[in-house]
């Protein structure tokens, strides 16, 4: 019965948009391991309002699209190291989220990435980001510690608003506008 399925393992091939709504479908999913999985891409709305708490992402992943794990239930992530890109809002109002490392060559955080993710306490950046865009961290309510690297030059406005925690800030020396 699909329905009692509470973890899945991809061992190879990659997924199609039938299968990620497939996993969005199974109600009491609580991990999912696609690290072996052949995926470049984590589609739009790839996992959105999963209730799964833990997922490991494709080893061969490049990209994460918009709202790809929007309201999630997710509680920690770790971006690869050949992830580039995020989309807009893809970790948006993951309110478990607490732990977030970015492995991969990421050169600028999308507006309303990681808002509403209330369990978030630190963020450490990779050193090759260059820009934080508005409302990127909005109301992450848990926030207190952030550590930026040498060559960011801008956070837009209101990147860290409602942050109520925020007791500690690096800013580089490369920064250009915030």
């Amino acid at each position: 019965d699909i329905r009692k399925v509470s973890r899945v393992i991809v061992k190879s091939g990659t997924l199609n948009n039938e299968d990620w709504g497939f996993l969005r479908s199974m109600r009491n999913l609580i991990s999912v391991d696609l690290s072996a999985c052949g995926n470049t891409i984590m589609p739009y709305e790839a996992l959105r309002d999963s209730r799964c708490l833990e997922v490991i992402l494709p080893k061969a992943l490049t990209r994460i699209e918009g709202y790809a794990f929007y309201c999630s239930s997710i509680c920690s992530i770790v971006i690869p190291e050949n992830v580039s890109s995020l989309g807009v809002q893809c970790f948006y109002d993951c309110r478990n989220l607490d732990d977030v490392q970015i492995l991969g060559p990421v050169e600028n955080i999308p507006e309303y990435c990681f808002s509403g993710c209330v369990a978030i306490r630190e963020v450490n950046f990779p050193s090759t980001l260059k820009t934080i865009k508005y409302d990127a961290f909005q109301s992450c309510h848990s926030l207190s510690v952030i550590n930026f690297n040498e060559g960011l030059e801008g956070i837009g406005v209101e990147a860290f608003r409602d942050c109520d925690a925020l007791r500690e800030v690096t800013l580089p020396s490369s920064l250009r506008s915030c």
